[in-house]
């Protein structure tokens, strides 16, 4: 700028979302975290939301980065990191939206929703006049209601005043969206199954619809969150005592308000599950594939100074918010999210990670104790039948290629991999070299070709898999 102040701007692509809406809720949602509850969050200078400007699309000036990328030095010596990244995750879920949905300032939505409050009461939760005057919640900006021609559907888009009208909503989108594909020839077929018509993606579906509800844990509460908290978002840097601290999370473009129990995610660099090699997960499905025996344990090969970085948040989150470190820790959410995430996709990836999610959840849902549940415990009288065995052999296939990246990228000081198949930008290039030679291992360690074939197929990093985020949401 002309004082010689730095600025980032940035234009959403077509993919991100709906551009009008993903500008009006990150500029509120950035005002709203940073100057309203003091997060360290960048600060916006200016934005548009609207096409008639003079740059002619849609655009949000913030301030730069502040400190730097997530390294292994932080890792090995986090100081108030851990700390700090704690207090942010356990003020967010203290703050108690009365409905779900996204953020924005109370100009930019319909007059009928500016009548409805902000916020529910809780105790000890009391904001100023001011913020529960300047912001309201309006439509979700979640990819899942605009992507690969939602956008064109008559659909309920929030906001939603209770979890089952949620549910009920994201399960109707994908319906619908099935039933204006359901005129395809072909039924589609995922890397993990046979053909399957859409008729059979929407019955599935309905499964999911009719189990949700009663799955979730704290009954109506929406949460804000971080769309995800990876290496690029959450930065760090050091203090004037030389000790790291949390600098800054950015990437809150996309952001939404919605149960907390589906929100209640690690972010990345404090994932337990990637120390793990997926071994349990891979001894279920087995069990399910014929003729395939028990899997062999393998011992943890994560470096002791990451063990020790996560055991510190997880001690720490513990104590500050034990009701969230429960639901990211929880086993039966922990597969409730992943079947929350592929009721949005299943015509992308097929309806056998959802069927599986379902199967697993009404099988044990009777053996998780009450007392785990945070609330009355209600009945699953729902069958859910046995997923097919190819199917569930592929997808173990897909998990132990995935259990042996994990690791191998962890002996090589790289510090994870995220869903959208993303690492530090500094580690891209050695986790590219790492991933062929673990391609490469798999391959070379087939009993035939056919094998060969069915690795290429579900192999973890196939472009195929990450079509879905370069739909276009408009």
């Amino acid at each position: 700028m002309d004082n010689g102040a730095q600025v980032v701007a940035r234009f959403p692509f077509a993919c991100a979302g709906p551009r009008k809406l993903l500008i009006q809720s990150e500029a509120a949602t950035l005002d709203f975290l940073g100057q309203h509850f003091d997060l360290p969050v960048p600060r916006v200078a200016a934005y548009s939301a609207n096409t008639s400007n003079p740059v002619g699309v849609p655009y949000i000036i913030t301030t730069p980065p502040q400190g730097q990328e997530l390294t292994s030095d932080v890792v090995a010596k986090p100081g108030r990191f851990v700390n700090d990244l704690v207090q942010f995750q356990a003020l967010l879920t203290s703050i108690p939206f009365s409905q779900h949905g996204s953020l924005y300032y109370a100009s930019d939505v319909d007059q009928h929703l500016r009548d409805c409050p902000l916020f529910v009461e809780a105790e000890g939760f009391e904001p100023d006049e001011q913020t529960t005057s300047q912001f309201r919640i309006g439509p979700s900006v979640a990819r899942n209601f605009y992507r690969g021609d939602r956008a064109l559907l008559d659909i309920n888009r929030g906001p939603w005043p209770d979890d089952i009208s949620y549910f009920n909503a994201v399960v109707d989108c994908e319906i619908k969206w099935l039933q204006y594909c359901g005129s395809f020839d072909e039924a589609r077929r995922s890397a993990w199954e046979p053909a399957r018509s859409p008729q059979e993606h929407i019955d599935i579906l309905e499964q999911w619809r009719e189990l949700a509800p009663k799955l979730m844990l704290a009954k109506d509460a929406p949460r804000l969150w971080h769309p995800q908290m990876g290496f690029s978002e959450v930065r760090v840097h050091k203090a004037d005592d030389g000790e790291h601290a949390l600098a800054e999370i950015d990437g809150w473009q996309g952001a939404c308000i919605a149960p907390l129990a589906l929100q209640a995610t690690f972010p990345n660099v404090v994932d337990p599950r990637i120390l793990d090699s997926a071994i349990e997960e891979t001894a279920r499905l087995k069990k399910l594939a014929a003729g395939e025996a028990p899997a062999e344990e393998k011992e943890d090969d994560a470096p002791a100074e990451l063990k020790q970085f996560v055991a510190g948040y997880l001690s720490l989150m513990n104590e500050t918010a034990p009701v969230l470190v429960h639901m990211q820790l929880s086993d039966m959410l922990f597969i409730a999210r992943e079947a929350h995430l592929d009721s949005t996709r299943s015509w992308e990836v097929g309806t056998f990670c959802l069927h599986y999610c379902l199967y697993r959840l009404a099988q044990e849902w009777e053996s998780y104790p009450e007392k785990e549940l945070l609330g009355p415990k209600i009945p699953v009288s729902r069958e859910v039948d046995t997923p097919d065995e190819q199917s569930a052999g592929l997808w173990q296939l897909h998990l132990t290629m995935q259990a042996n990246l994990n690791t191998a990228f962890l002996e090589n000081g790289i510090l994870g991999l995220n869903a959208d198949g993303h690492v530090p930008p500094h580690q891209v290039e050695e986790a590219k070299k790492v991933a062929q030679t673990v391609f490469d291992q798999c391959l070379a360690a087939a009993p035939d070709e056919d094998e060969r074939e069915r690795i290429r197929h579900v192999w973890p990093l196939s472009e195929a898999r990450y079509t879905a985020c370069a739909e276009s949401c408009e």
